[in-house]
């Protein structure tokens, strides 16, 4: 997560030695799954106006990622509207991710804690961009 002069961005960053292959992600909010990011943003601010000529989303489940790969998921930049729903959004957001090596070991992280758990993880409702 990151404030920055320009907006709002999430990324995902593989500081591992190998690649991480993405198999499951899960985004809550209000302890709620949402299936994309547009749900999300409309749970957030129903009738919000930031669309898709503003946002930018990236696809992460079933992806690999480099080792010292940063990926950008969600970027949203600063105008009046993303400021008031960044402020609302803030503490409600759950992200869970579970990445695997080549080797089929598995690891969670979670979003906003940092917590990393080496288990399987499979999401109630897979998130797609």
């Amino acid at each position: 997560e990151g404030y920055g002069s320009d907006g709002f961005r999430i990324n995902a960053f593989n500081n591992g030695t190998g690649p991480a292959v993405i198999s499951s992600v899960l985004v809550e909010f209000k302890d709620q799954p949402v299936l994309k990011y547009e749900d999300l943003l409309n749970a957030i601010k129903p009738g919000h106006t930031l669309g898709y000529d503003k946002i930018r989303v990236n696809e992460l489940n079933n992806t690999v990622v480099k080792a010292g790969e940063q990926r950008e998921l969600l970027f949203l930049p600063w105008t009046e509207e993303s400021r008031e729903m960044l402020e609302s959004m803030n503490g409600k957001i759950r992200i869970k991710i579970q990445y695997c090596s080549v080797l089929d070991e598995c690891w969670t992280f979670e979003y906003p804690s940092g917590q990393r758990v080496k288990e399987k993880f499979s999401a109630t409702l897979e998130f797609q961009n």
